[in-house]
């Protein structure tokens, strides 16, 4: 439902490369979908968006994408990468049809087809971290996709944005509101903390080193 809806993001975050081959890609599959009752905003001076339900308007809706053929270790990096300011919460949604996979500006053409089970990332770092307007898919595909995706590189100065949510988290990240220089990756980028983090547990994988289970 944000950053992940980019499939260059998502392989790079479970298969550690943007452009696995055709046989790796093979293994997931990608598909609209459409999930009510939710809302997408922007986190505040961060490239990505933090869903949270809409009490006030149930009848919202956000756009994102279905993927099938995630395995156990697929959602423990999937986990790793988005980190303790949001839960992995079971939702359903709904298949969109009529509609290109990353197409999120424009759903009038779309038809919502079959409802199915899936899980997707709340945002619960609260209601102060969250700017009021909702997200911009385009944007973040148009100008922060590719760093996002290891395509191109940007220093991180990984200030630590991706705190632990506890009593002191909100006043950590007025502080680092002050600084220019807060990460907007939130340490996910390749040079950020959760990145090496990723990175570390790919490598203990492929060298068999290491907890595999979710």
């Amino acid at each position: 439902m944000g950053t992940l809806m980019v499939p260059a993001v998502m392989y790079r975050v479970i298969y550690h490369e943007p452009k696995p081959s055709a046989e790796i890609r093979a293994r997931t599959t990608f598909r609209p979908a459409m999930l009510h009752g939710y809302r997408r905003r922007h986190v505040r001076y961060a490239d990505y968006p933090g869903l949270t339900k809409d009490e006030e308007n149930p009848a919202n809706a956000v756009r994102g994408s279905y993927v099938t053929g995630l395995t156990d270790n697929d959602i423990r990096y999937l986990d790793y990468f988005e980190g303790s300011q949001y839960r992995r919460d079971k939702v359903k949604v709904r298949l969109l049809q009529g509609v290109g996979l990353t197409d999120s500006a424009d759903t009038s053409g779309a038809q919502e087809a079959e409802e199915v089970e899936a899980e997707v990332y709340v945002f619960v770092a609260g209601e102060d971290c969250l700017e009021p307007g909702e997200w911009d898919f385009e944007e973040f595909k148009r100008e922060k996709s590719r760093y996002w995706s290891g395509e191109e590189y940007i220093e991180e100065e990984d200030e630590g944005f991706q705190g632990p949510v506890n009593s002191g988290y909100v006043e950590n990240l007025r502080a680092q509101e002050a600084k220019e220089a807060a990460d907007p990756m939130g340490g996910r980028g390749p040079n950020g903390h959760i990145g090496k983090e990723l990175e570390a547990e790919h490598a203990k994988d492929k060298t068999g080193v290491g907890d595999k289970a979710h």
